[in-house]
């Protein structure tokens, strides 16, 4: 029986650190990066599981008499282990319920987005992270004609939201539907064999020695 017992306490403690990687993963909007998550439990599981075994040693004092003491110990242990797991459990259930709410709602005002850069035949292409200017004014104009000419206007964004990334292709879908329509089958592969012909062409480069 005390086998069990123990068993039960350490199958608990094990899904209690599940249950916290979820928590950590929910919290901080994170993919899953195991290795970032682990690194920011701070074995927080860990301690709660240990600081629940001294409480268990107190309370077998007073509870289950008629049992031995390290038998006490354990059912009371298993029972503290056992709360921790659900309030756990609930807490990432209800961080996973907030970032979906969040994720619906960012969805919603970029399908509204989309329709709205439809109507006014100007997609937005977004770039994440900082942008360095790579070409001179000449082959600037250039780029931006060719994505003027598809419907396209180029933009930068500097913080990467993994949230965002994943609400944004609704925007995507939407938009890139209209530009199917818009410019014919295969348009994106054209518009990107022009863009590398100024790309590749040296005479557009920038001098990054007197970029300052």
């Amino acid at each position: 029986m005390k086998k069990k017992l123990l068993l039960w306490n350490l199958i608990i403690l094990f899904l209690i650190f599940i249950g916290h990687l979820f928590l950590i993963k929910y919290s901080y909007q994170s993919g899953f990066d195991y290795e970032e998550m682990i690194n920011l439990t701070n074995w927080l599981p860990f301690l709660y599981f240990l600081l629940s075994i001294p409480l268990a040693a107190l309370l077998a004092i007073f509870c289950f008499k008629t049992k031995s003491y390290l038998h006490r110990v354990s059912i009371i242990s298993l029972v503290l282990s056992s709360i921790i797991l659900i309030y756990t459990l609930s807490s990432a259930g209800f961080a996973y319920l907030q970032i979906m709410n969040l994720l619906k709602e960012r969805r919603a005002e970029y399908i509204k987005e989309a329709k709205l850069d439809i109507k006014n035949d100007q997609i937005q292409f977004i770039s994440y992270g900082l942008q360095l200017p790579m070409y001179n004014e000449v082959a600037s104009k250039k780029i931006d004609s060719i994505y003027k000419r598809n419907g396209i206007i180029k933009t930068s964004n500097c913080i990467i939201d993994d949230l965002d990334i994943k609400a944004r292709k609704a925007y995507k879908d939407l938009t890139n539907q209209y530009l199917e329509k818009r410019n014919g089958k295969n348009w994106l592969q054209k518009m990107q064999l022009e863009l590398e012909e100024i790309e590749n062409n040296p005479i557009y480069k920038l001098d990054i020695n007197n970029r300052n």
